[in-house]
């Protein structure tokens, strides 16, 4: 069988200079706040954004599905880590692939292009996803329509597992596997550290870090007490992507191999510190107004990744959602997926924008998975999620849509995010969107 070629990620910018930086509108670009020192004299609002969260091998339901009714609900194990966020949330059960894909590992091309996938064509979709459609409708003022980063272990024969986002039909767009290159192409480049010219970039970005952290501390003088004080909880993050880019990298608990004073994005050891590399590189896309779209990728459907960190489960991620006696072993990884959802949460609250809120309140975040029950490879009864989106979506609910298609949700999101459009995909499942989801 014939294999096909992986287009490689480019995500092209032209290099312009600090004071360039400082004295544009959408170019003011390097750091998070340096939109919020521009915005100010903006006459719009902030724009909306939408991120697009995967994740895979399915859930716990038991332990996933909260007890209670739409508005007083408890969580349980899985999502627990989450309970600050709880108010921001708008959590459903109850949604399917329909019709549902009957091979293993068929959903991922089908959950957000709402088209099965071409089992004659490398499961490939013959759809576009949702993210590209709706970027391309948009025509957003952005130096990339769309930014698509993972954390994705280097593992196995899985090929086709990597096609989730589709920009045209068998047209998949891969994702940007190394949050340094992201960062070279976004805010300037990553080099090594021991070539002369390296040298010279890497001070002109030091540079940058600290004429951004000069104009935050001016900035802090005009604000109130309380954007003062998310303006301090995102300076902290700013301090850590110069901590990183700049001062070597995390090294505390790292055993992979480097790269210079990078980590090794292919090793399944840096999986933790490369996630929070992505988090950071997407949160400051977005607040810089980089992109307005975009998505995260967390691993792949049949996933190598293991967690030493969490316990010796005795294999990885995909191989223990088909070990009926590792359900324990599962909520765990669940509920440190959690976790993690919970600090890009966090990430997005801490950056105030012009007016009053924070980058979440302008962002609708979906994550998304596209199987329920992971051994028997169910695309039925999704475990999803929005986060944020108040603008169009009552959220601080759990809702259960017994069995309505999934794509009826594709819909509302883009209805949400100004794209008119009536149906998405297959028109059987994709018409019209969900009811009871608007504010």
């Amino acid at each position: 069988m014939t294999r096909p070629v992986r287009n490689p990620v480019h995500l092209s910018l032209p290099r312009v200079g600090r004071r360039a930086l400082l004295g544009a509108g959408a170019g003011a670009a390097l750091l998070p706040f340096l939109p919020v020192l521009n915005s100010r004299a903006q006459q719009a609002g902030p724009p909306k954004r939408f991120l697009f969260v995967y994740q895979d091998n399915g859930t716990i339901h038991d332990e996933w599905k909260p007890t209670g009714t739409e508005t007083e609900f408890t969580f349980k194990r899985i999502l627990k880590p989450l309970e600050a966020h709880k108010p921001d949330l708008l959590l459903m059960s109850g949604l399917n692939l329909d019709p549902e894909p009957g091979p293993p590992h068929s959903g991922h091309p089908q959950l957000l292009t709402n088209v099965s996938p071409n089992l004659d064509r490398f499961r490939l979709s013959p759809g576009i996803s949702l993210d590209q459609h709706m970027a391309a409708l948009r025509k957003d003022p952005t130096r990339f329509p769309t930014l698509e980063l993972g954390v994705v272990p280097f593992g196995g024969d899985d090929f086709y597992t990597h096609e989730i986002l589709y920009r045209a039909p068998y047209e998949a767009v891969p994702v940007e596997p190394s949050p340094y290159a992201a960062f070279d192409r976004i805010f300037g480049a990553v080099v090594a550290p021991d070539d002369p010219a390296a040298q010279l970039v890497a001070a002109k970005r030091k540079s940058i870090f600290n004429g951004v952290k000069s104009d935050l501390t001016r900035l802090r003088g005009e604000l109130g007490t309380e954007d003062q004080a998310l303006l301090d909880r995102h300076t902290d993050a700013i301090n850590e992507l110069d901590r990183r880019f700049n001062q070597g990298g995390p090294t505390a608990s790292c055993t992979g191999p480097t790269l210079g004073t990078q980590l090794d994005f292919r090793s399944v050891a840096n999986y933790r510190e490369i996630a929070d590399a992505q988090m950071d590189v997407m949160v400051a896309a977005f607040a810089c107004d980089a992109t307005r779209i975009g998505s995260l990728v967390w691993s792949t459907p049949a996933s190598t990744q293991t967690f030493p960190w969490l316990g010796d489960f005795g294999n990885n991620h995909h191989l223990l959602s088909h070990d009926a006696s590792k359900v324990e072993a599962l909520i765990q990884i669940n509920t440190w997926y959690s976790e993690q959802h919970a600090k890009l949460i966090a990430k997005l609250k801490a950056v105030p924008e012009a007016g009053g809120g924070t980058l979440l309140d302008n962002t609708l975040v979906f994550f998304g998975n596209p199987l329920g029950d992971g051994n028997a490879h169910r695309k039925v009864d999704l475990p999803l999620m929005l986060a944020g989106g108040k603008w169009a979506f009552k959220t601080g609910r759990y809702m259960n849509f017994a069995g309505k298609p999934h794509g009826q949700l594709l819909v509302s999101i883009a209805h949400a995010m100004g794209v008119e459009i009536p149906s998405f995909g297959n028109a059987a499942s994709g018409t019209g969107p969900l009811t009871g989801l608007g504010v």
